[in-house]
């Protein structure tokens, strides 16, 4: 599965469960840190729960770009796109 489709099962996992989602990202390698996000600086499972409440908002493409920001830290890329 190449990155773009885990990236998609991350986020339909992250709509019913941010713990579950953080489950998968640290299964795949990845490590907690620090998330830089307009409104400050956020634990990665901080983040999630963050991501997930735009997504019981309805705020889907918002919840989105917060998961892209929690990925790209989580795994050392330079994260890309607007900053949430």
């Amino acid at each position: 599965m190449d990155f773009e489709h885990w990236s998609q099962s991350v986020f339909d996992v992250l709509q019913g469960d941010d713990e579950a989602c953080l489950g998968m990202i640290r299964s795949a390698g990845g490590r907690a840190g620090n998330v830089a996000l307009v409104e400050g600086d956020l634990e990665t499972s901080e983040a999630l729960a963050y991501a997930r409440t735009l997504c019981d908002l309805g705020r889907l493409l918002d919840a989105r770009d917060v998961l892209v920001h929690v990925l790209h830290q989580a795994f050392g890329m330079q994260a890309q796109g607007a900053q949430y």
